[in-house]
């Protein structure tokens, strides 16, 4: 499945035989990710700026969405302050979630507690996750005065699967 989203009123499923599927969700949602039988989506609700998450109960049902992760309560951050660009996981379950704030990239585990990933050492903005081999983790950058830039970033943790890529 390919899951699109964007600032709409649904949330949406594309299969490999083109068959689509819209989910009800009012939001301005600018990454989905699935990850452990939930598909994760980050954006604003308003007022709230966070992830949200998703149970896929079969392949044309979702469960009701739950907040996951909320950006706008963190200090320096805000409600009307930045954004979720990009979301992904690793292999422990921690979420890392690029943002447009003080901090371009956070690390949001199980259990609900986060920080920034290597504190002070990216500017804003991350756009794009992608996991490599091993423990590299690649994210676009932009930020004021910077053009695009990938950065190839050793995490010292696994990524999780990406479903329906090659090497998997």
């Amino acid at each position: 499945n390919l899951w699109a989203v964007g600032n709409n009123t649904f949330v949406h499923r594309f299969t490999q035989s083109k068959a689509t599927k819209s989910f009800p969700f009012t939001a301005n949602l600018r990454t989905a990710r699935v990850y452990k039988g939930y598909l994760y989506v980050g954006g604003k609700v308003d007022p709230v700026e966070g992830v949200w998450r998703f149970p896929i109960l079969s392949a044309d049902s979702l469960g009701p969405a739950e907040k996951y992760f909320d950006l706008s309560a963190l200090p320096g951050y805000g409600q009307n302050g930045p954004g979720v660009y990009a979301i992904t996981f690793n292999t422990d379950g921690d979420m890392y979630v690029g943002t447009d704030g003080p901090d371009a990239i956070l690390v949001v585990h199980p259990n609900g507690s986060s920080e920034p990933l290597y504190a002070g050492l990216f500017q804003p903005q991350t756009l794009l996750f992608a996991w490599g081999k091993g423990s590299t983790l690649y994210a676009s950058r932009s930020g004021l005065g910077v053009s695009h830039v990938i950065l190839k970033i050793n995490t010292q943790k696994t990524g999780a699967p990406y479903y329906g890529r090659g090497d998997q």
